[in-house]
């Protein structure tokens, strides 16, 4: 499985009748139609249920293809046994903690819905297929699957998210670069991610140069707030001389 998958899935979503369109890929649905309205938790859960409780069909491997999923219909599920929260913490991403699951049998109890922000910024299918296979070798939380604007994640019982000022803490940041450091040598690249990973060229320069060069492009902001805010904190020459002295010299 490759990004390329997620790209074919969805052009076969776009030419197929079905709304409910679907199909596995790294062993999880991915409903390319399927989108969240986080402004309700109907929709949050919905979207969850469908994933969570779908039984695809067919698959993106070797011959087979891409169809629709049967899947178990959100009508017999009792959408009152679940509950949402939202979870603070996501700087592009927004993130619901949805429990409610050891009533319908399953070995988990919440999971974290992740709705896709910054669109544009990201590549997600690459990112995806990179969270998908870290999760493989136990390197991340569990996959669960996609939809149109996000996918579901395991959830870390407990775990408290860090704020703006814990990661100024420099004991916290250091304890973060030693477990990137462990994650970065355990993880084993498959061929089919190969061409968006060079093990010899970290894609960490290339990410935060095409960053800076869209900050640097924009004319305007959405906003005026943001346009002020962005005059009065952000010197985009200087951090863009920063990072070529982090590659060059600091790192």
């Amino acid at each position: 499985m490759s990004p390329r998958d997620f790209q074919r899935a969805r052009k076969e979503a776009k030419d197929s009748s079905e709304t409910e369109y679907s199909t596995l890929i790294y062993n999880h649905p991915y409903f390319p139609n399927l989108l969240v309205d986080t402004s309700t938790s109907d929709s949050i859960i919905t979207t969850a249920i469908t994933l969570l409780f779908s039984n695809p069909s067919s698959s993106l491997n070797g011959d087979s293809s891409v169809k629709e999923s049967n899947y178990v219909s959100t009508q017999d599920v009792d959408l009152s046994k679940f509950e949402v929260t939202e979870v603070e913490g996501g700087i592009t991403n927004a993130l619901f903690c949805i429990s409610g699951f050891t009533s319908y049998n399953k070995p988990y109890s919440s999971i974290l819905l992740r709705i896709f922000g910054a669109e544009g910024m990201i590549d997600r299918d690459i990112e995806t297929s990179t969270f998908a296979t870290l999760a493989q070798q136990e390197l991340a939380p569990p996959y669960y699957g996609r939809f149109g604007n996000g996918r579901i994640e395991g959830y870390y019982e407990g775990a408290i998210p860090l704020s703006m000022n814990d990661l100024r803490d420099l004991d916290i940041s250091k304890e973060i670069a030693v477990k990137l450091a462990n994650m970065h040598y355990e993880f084993c690249i498959p061929p089919s991610l190969g061409e968006y990973h060079d093990e010899k060229e970290p894609s960490l320069w290339g990410q935060l140069g095409s960053w800076i060069d869209q900050a640097m492009n924009i004319q305007q902001y959405q906003t005026k707030e943001d346009d002020a805010r962005a005059k009065e904190y952000y010197n985009l020459q200087r951090i863009q001389q920063e990072l070529k002295w982090l590659k060059a010299d600091g790192i």
